[in-house]
């Protein structure tokens, strides 16, 4: 290899890298202040998310559903009227018929009935209190798939970054290859090789590039927002300030059984299913109500009225229904052992996935600082094989591969960062601390 190809491709490096920290040190102060005004944080796309997410409004509607129970049942003890009309006609003796008419108001209310109407009003209750639960576990779905995708666009924006950087790398090198190569001064094999690592580097761009777009648009989808992804610093600050304020493991599973959506809602539907099987139980007592009547009626012509009005006790209550009441305390005494054992099994689920992820976030905490030191070193040493290149003591193969060395070391480091930013938003969404607006109980 001549000195001059060697001049030139190391000067082409120096151009490269130059251009590049200038780039990062100078310029991108007013760009980055720039980008930070108009950027969608990650904690604003959540709690958009939460707000407007299709999920949410299906939801919300169910818990309305659930309150008009509440009222339905509060109905049960409130007096009911309603007015009717009757028309007939039958034999009064053995060759003549009476044309009978009447018209009036039934009013009744109810004055005892064994507990029915407490516990109806108690299950539902309950009912509407676990909707308002699952819609909180709702709320924290959306937004944790909207900071799922998020995160993925975040990365591949910072891969983007380190590939965009060995493509200006190569591109110098590979006009520095084709000059000389005008000039006899290299070979048809290393433009090539640089050539290949050219393209190389363009297909990665593509790639992540469709991998920002995507993650881009469902965010857009959840938010209503065509997204600006905010400079890494902010969802790394935001995600790891709330999930160190919980300092150890068994805090972690305490909190996470106290405040998920999930575990409340299904404690009140088994506090609901137990009012509902104690409201089966008095079904087999009378319900006993006061009736009051008041009707106009005729016999024969509609324009000869007599007002009748009555009014009593109406006491009402089962002689036999084929076992079908027994049949549906059954069923119901089955509902609620099978809403404790889903209680019983989310709890050790919880246990086990919170558990798991405070391990893992400590895991990757310290990966991270160990990749942060991998990618440092291996920058050093790209440095050091500049130096080593421009005094003839290293190969233009041995230069890229040292360079890519350390791409390689930055992408690792990405990596982690990002898996553990990951497991954090799933570590939040598990214990219910992601600052979202939740709908009051």
């Amino acid at each position: 290899m001549t000195s001059a190809y060697k001049i030139c491709i190391a000067a082409s490096a120096a151009i490269a890298l130059t251009s590049s920290a200038f780039a990062q040190i100078t310029a991108p102060d007013e760009d980055r202040s720039s980008t930070q005004d108009i950027c969608l944080s990650l904690k604003t796309a959540l709690i958009l998310s939460a707000k407007q997410d299709p999920s949410v409004v299906i939801a919300r509607a169910q818990e309305t559903e659930a309150e008009a129970d509440i009222i339905t049942a509060r109905s049960l003890f409130r007096p009911q009227v309603s007015a009717f009309a009757r028309t007939g006609t039958g034999n009064v003796g053995l060759t003549d018929s009476i044309l009978q008419n009447q018209i009036g108001v039934r009013a009744s209310q109810r004055i005892f009935d064994f507990g029915d109407a407490k516990f109806a009003r108690s299950s539902a209750r309950f009912a509407f209190k676990a909707s308002q639960f699952e819609l909180r576990q709702t709320q924290l779905q959306a937004a944790f798939n909207t900071g799922v995708a998020y995160l993925q666009a975040a990365r591949a924006q910072e891969q983007m970054k380190v590939t965009q950087e060995r493509r200006a790398f190569f591109a110098q090198q590979l006009e520095s290859v084709d000059t000389l190569l005008s000039q006899g001064a290299a070979t048809r094999t290393e433009r090539a090789n640089v050539a290949s690592r050219l393209a190389d580097a363009e297909a990665s761009g593509l790639e992540l590039q469709f991998v920002l777009d995507s993650a881009k648009t469902q965010v857009q989808l959840d938010t209503g927002l065509l997204p600006q992804i905010c400079d890494e610093t902010d969802h790394r600050n935001f995600l790891t300030a709330l999930s160190s304020a919980i300092t150890d493991r068994d805090s972690a599973v305490s909190i996470a059984l106290d405040k998920n959506p999930n575990v409340e809602a299904l404690k009140n539907r088994v506090l609901g299913l137990d009012s509902q099987r104690k409201r089966e139980k008095t079904s087999r007592f009378p319900i006993i109500s006061v009736t009051a009547t008041s009707a106009f009626s005729s016999a024969g012509s509609i324009t000869d009225l007599d007002q009748q009005n009555r009014i009593g006790l109406d006491v009402s209550f089962p002689l036999y229904s084929g076992n079908a009441l027994g049949a549906a305390n059954q069923r119901v005494g089955a509902q609620q052992a099978a809403a404790q054992g889903r209680v019983q099994e989310l709890e050790r689920q919880l246990t086990e996935e919170v558990s798991i992820a405070y391990q893992r976030i400590a895991s990757l905490s310290k990966q991270l600082a160990s990749r942060s030191e991998v990618e440092k070193q291996s920058r050093l040493r790209f440095e050091a094989a500049q130096i080593e290149y421009d005094a003839g003591t290293r190969t233009l193969s041995e230069f890229i591969e040292v360079r890519l060395e350390y791409e390689q070391a930055a992408i690792q480091r990405i990596n982690v960062e990002y898996a553990m930013l990951d497991e954090q938003l799933e570590f939040l969404t598990l214990t219910a601390q992601l600052p979202i607006v939740f709908d009051a109980l």
